[in-house]
């Protein structure tokens, strides 16, 4: 059975891929409108279920790594970058509901996605480098086992 606290880093990496292929399918959507707007919509919206789910779960694995964690406030330093992402991904939702609602002018719209996409993906680069931190340089959630080294 896998630990509770690992269920967050499991689930992490599937807004990591969605929201950080975002900007690249807003790109395309230059050229290829219709397709890569309906996709970028995709990736938009499951990649911020997935933060939702992630920010959840983060809750829950550092509910379970606090007792044994040396930097407390590096742990809350990622939640922080989580919460910046979440809000980057909001505002980008706005925008596009703003589209579709034609209350945003469709070039207007396009050009504030792709300026605020990077902004998502600062954030995402953020987010995941100090939750890297966490497990590389102070070993959150990380447990010896009796298997390793052994032939």
């Amino acid at each position: 059975m896998i630990r509770p606290e690992l269920f967050h880093p499991l689930i992490s990496h599937f807004p990591i891929g969605l929201l950080g292929c975002y900007p690249i399918a807003l790109l395309l959507a230059f050229k290829w409108k219709e397709q890569m707007l309906a996709t970028s919509r995709f990736l938009l919206y499951a990649g911020i279920l997935g933060v939702f789910v992630s920010l959840y779960l983060g809750d829950m694995a550092l509910e379970r790594i606090l007792p044994s964690l040396c930097d407390i406030p590096r742990a809350y330093r990622h939640e922080d970058q989580a919460y910046y992402l979440m809000y980057s991904s909001i505002l980008l939702v706005l925008i596009d509901v703003g589209e579709i609602a034609q209350k945003v002018k469709a070039q207007l719209a396009h050009y504030l996605k792709l300026l605020f996409a990077f902004v998502l993906v600062f954030f995402l680069y953020r987010s995941g480098h100090t939750g890297a931190e966490l497990v590389y340089d102070y070993g959150a959630a990380v447990q010896s086992t009796q298997y390793c080294l052994k032939k």
